[in-house]
Protein backbone atom coordinates (compact mmCIF):
# COMPACT_ATOMS: atom_id res chain seq x y z
CA UNK A 1 0.00 0.00 0.00
CA UNK A 2 1.27 3.37 -1.27
CA UNK A 3 1.86 5.92 1.38
CA UNK A 4 2.38 9.16 -1.03
CA UNK A 5 2.44 12.83 0.05
CA UNK A 6 -0.31 14.76 -1.86
CA UNK A 7 3.53 16.19 -3.21
CA UNK A 8 4.79 12.81 -4.09
CA UNK A 9 1.71 12.43 -6.13
CA UNK A 10 1.69 15.55 -7.75
CA UNK A 11 5.05 14.75 -9.28
CA UNK A 12 4.24 11.65 -10.30
CA UNK A 13 1.48 13.03 -12.35
CA UNK A 14 3.48 15.53 -13.42
CA UNK A 15 5.97 13.43 -14.69
CA UNK A 16 3.61 11.38 -16.91
CA UNK A 17 2.16 14.87 -18.44
CA UNK A 18 5.89 15.20 -19.68
CA UNK A 19 6.38 12.22 -20.60
CA UNK A 20 3.35 12.02 -22.30
CA UNK A 21 3.74 15.22 -24.32
CA UNK A 22 7.09 14.18 -24.99
CA UNK A 23 5.52 11.97 -27.56
CA UNK A 24 3.05 13.91 -28.97
CA UNK A 25 3.66 16.53 -31.82
CA UNK A 26 4.03 19.55 -31.48
CA UNK A 27 0.32 20.42 -33.49
CA UNK A 28 -1.20 18.40 -30.76
CA UNK A 29 0.02 20.35 -28.07
CA UNK A 30 -2.91 22.64 -26.42
CA UNK A 31 -1.57 25.93 -24.63
CA UNK A 32 -2.93 26.67 -20.83
CA UNK A 33 -4.32 29.80 -22.14
CA UNK A 34 -6.49 27.87 -24.54
CA UNK A 35 -7.32 25.05 -21.79
CA UNK A 36 -8.73 28.03 -19.31
CA UNK A 37 -10.97 29.25 -21.79
CA UNK A 38 -12.38 26.18 -22.44
CA UNK A 39 -13.11 25.79 -18.88
CA UNK A 40 -14.44 29.91 -18.90
CA UNK A 41 -16.68 28.75 -21.58
CA UNK A 42 -17.91 25.50 -20.18
CA UNK A 43 -16.52 23.19 -23.62
CA UNK A 44 -14.17 20.45 -23.49
CA UNK A 45 -11.29 20.22 -25.90
CA UNK A 46 -9.37 16.15 -27.34
CA UNK A 47 -8.16 15.27 -29.71
CA UNK A 48 -9.15 12.34 -31.90
CA UNK A 49 -7.36 10.93 -35.20
CA UNK A 50 -4.89 13.83 -35.08
CA UNK A 51 -8.05 16.89 -35.60
CA UNK A 52 -8.70 19.05 -32.93
CA UNK A 53 -12.05 18.50 -31.01
CA UNK A 54 -14.43 20.88 -29.14
CA UNK A 55 -17.63 19.53 -26.94
CA UNK A 56 -19.99 21.49 -25.70
CA UNK A 57 -20.93 20.62 -21.68
CA UNK A 58 -24.16 22.12 -22.04
CA UNK A 59 -25.87 20.56 -25.45
CA UNK A 60 -23.04 17.78 -26.07
CA UNK A 61 -22.30 19.51 -29.37
CA UNK A 62 -18.78 18.13 -31.29
CA UNK A 63 -17.46 20.50 -33.88
CA UNK A 64 -14.01 20.85 -34.91
CA UNK A 65 -12.62 24.39 -35.61
CA UNK A 66 -10.72 25.21 -38.44
CA UNK A 67 -7.07 25.98 -37.43
CA UNK A 68 -5.50 29.22 -38.38
CA UNK A 69 -2.08 29.57 -39.88
CA UNK A 70 0.49 28.53 -37.39
CA UNK A 71 -1.88 26.61 -35.70
CA UNK A 72 -3.73 29.39 -33.85
CA UNK A 73 -7.82 28.93 -32.70
CA UNK A 74 -10.57 31.25 -35.07
CA UNK A 75 -11.82 34.30 -33.18
CA UNK A 76 -14.66 32.64 -30.44
CA UNK A 77 -13.50 28.62 -31.24
CA UNK A 78 -15.31 28.22 -27.87
CA UNK A 79 -19.07 29.12 -29.31
CA UNK A 80 -21.51 26.34 -29.94
CA UNK A 81 -22.79 26.37 -33.23
CA UNK A 82 -26.15 25.37 -32.21
CA UNK A 83 -26.14 28.47 -31.15
CA UNK A 84 -28.49 27.86 -28.30
CA UNK A 85 -26.66 30.37 -25.87
CA UNK A 86 -24.56 27.17 -23.85
CA UNK A 87 -21.30 29.23 -23.45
Amino acid sequence: MRTDTSQQRRDRIRTRLESFYAEMGDDQKIDPKTLSTAKKHNVYIYFFAGSLNVRCLTCSQVWSPMLQAGGKLPRQWWKCPRGWECN
